[in-house]
């Protein structure tokens, strides 16, 4: 230790929890320590401070004690310090002194209750926190080219302090702390609680909370509260969302009317596969709006935010080129999160019967009256490729790419036909043995001729799915 010759003793003019400005502390908790002559000098601790994994409870001849028992520094200047307070701190009344270069300051009482909530913030008002891949949360202003806000059922990382004791005790000046609270906090988001996946110490005096972001938070910053065992967090601390609003590419939809068709292979169709038999009639009763093109790139990416990774059509990406790579799993969190904008539309899947009702276009032939050229890409023109939607002719009720380009995803699961007349199919029930295992129509660019027929089904499966897409169905609320 350096001894400061003729150090002026330190004076305490204040001690209060390091986030919120409470002036009641409690045990392993960061507070702020105010006043003057507290540091010979500015600075944090460094791995030279910490002497078999302890923090340190001195720095530069800088020592602060609390009814005697040390604290934790972190930090020290002449104005201020930030220590951990001791996880055994006695509750009520207790004494703090600073100790500068054999300089000791009067004692300045402060209250001591088990807890003593608060949420770290960056610049004051915005939480510290992160998404889950470690980018930090908070709006682009704050950290340009850093920061971004959360999304709407979005899971983030918030940090707090002053939560109190967890299941596993902590020892005094371990560098390792964790364990989770016994009962979880309250978090609400924009006054909306949310879902608290985790909570629990994962470094000293740290507290983690894994929170998922209701979906109807509004857009903005929004005040962020956690509530806990009757004690509530600072006021003024912000949570900046970007609240899903319209898609920056509108989709394209066609209204059909109900109507009634003969499914399954079609009239001197030669190449009709054994599950496209046998044809029998369909009747839906109600009408419905279907997607122009299949989704494109650029619709997925404004949902979901980026396109799903492809082992073999990586090189052909572009916003009018349709989304690929699609599985049954990844095409319901799709939809999911497009339902969250509240449009006053239902989006889902086609069923297979709408999906052939729709690809015929009240037509009774394979490929809706054209060659497979005029209306597809497959693997004979298409340089085993896919193209951007719209460049080959649609059917009598202008859709386009029904067939060809990617596969599309049904809602049914894939099963044998019934001879029987069906009114408003849904399909067989989901399969246990081949969970995911729904129907694709259409083919796609590396298809042959025979895949891309009206008729033409085959399951998903459950290990590849490059060339495979989705076109939408629409209902409007009532």
């Amino acid at each position: 230790m350096t001894l400061v010759v003729g150090a002026a003793a330190p004076i305490i003019t204040k001690v209060v929890n390091a986030f919120g400005d409470n002036p009641t502390i409690s045990p392993n908790t960061w507070v702020v320590i105010k006043g003057m002559n507290l540091a010979p000098k500015e600075r944090v601790w460094l791995d030279s401070d910490f002497v078999n994994n302890r923090m340190p409870v001195a720095l530069d001849g800088v020592a602060v004690t609390m009814n005697g028992k040390n604290a934790y520094l972190y930090y020290i200047s002449a104005n201020q310090l930030n220590v951990l307070t001791p996880p055994d701190l006695t509750l009520g009344t207790v004494q703090v002194q600073v100790t500068n270069n054999g300089a000791v300051s009067g004692t300045f009482t402060v209250q001591v209750q088990q807890y003593s909530p608060s949420f770290f913030v960056f610049d004051g008002t915005h939480v510290t926190g992160t998404h889950v891949d470690g980018s930090l949360l908070g709006p682009t202003s704050l950290y340009p080219g850093f920061s971004t806000p959360a999304k709407p059922n979005e899971t983030l990382i918030l940090y707090a302090n002053g939560f109190g004791p967890t299941s596993s005790p902590v020892v005094s000046g371990s560098l390792v702390q964790s364990g989770d609270l016994p009962v979880l906090p309250v978090i609400r988001i924009g006054g909306i609680a949310a879902s608290v996946q985790f909570a629990g110490l994962v470094s000293p005096g740290l507290y983690q909370f894994n929170v998922v972001v209701p979906p109807s938070v509004p857009n903005g910053d929004n005040v962020l509260t956690a509530t806990h065992n009757g004690l509530t967090t600072q006021a003024a601390v912000f949570i900046s969302v970007a609240a899903l609003g319209p898609l920056a590419t509108d989709m394209q939809f066609v209204s059909l009317s109900a109507g009634e068709f003969m499914m399954g292979c079609s009239p001197g169709d030669r190449e009709c596969g054994s599950n496209e038999y046998p044809a029998h009639m369909v009747r839906l009763t109600k009408g419905f709006d279907i997607g122009k093109f299949p989704v494109t790139q650029a619709e997925w990416k404004a949902v979901m935010g980026s396109i799903p990774s492809s082992v073999f059509s990586l090189s052909i990406r572009g916003d009018d080129y349709p989304v690929d790579n699609v599985t049954p799993s990844t095409a319901q969190e799709f939809l999911k999160r497009l339902n969250l904008r509240n449009d006053g539309f239902l989006y889902r899947l086609p069923t297979e019967a709408e999906w052939e009702y729709a690809a015929r276009a009240g037509t009774t032939d394979s490929r809706y009256g054209y060659t497979v050229t005029d209306v597809g890409w497959y693997a004979d023109n298409s340089g085993k490729q896919m193209h951007p939607v719209g460049q080959k002719k649609p059917n009598a009720w202008g859709l386009y790419d029904m067939l060809g380009n990617v596969w599309e995803l049904c809602q049914d699961w894939f099963g044998a036909y019934s001879s029987s007349p069906t009114t408003d199919p849904k399909g067989p029930p989901p399969s246990i043995i081949l969970p995911g295992n729904q129907v694709l129509r259409g083919g796609s660019s590396i298809s042959s001729s025979f895949d891309l027929r009206v008729s033409s089904r085959t399951p998903a499966g459950v290990l590849f799915f490059d060339y495979d897409g989705l076109r939408l169905v629409r209902e409007r609320f009532p």
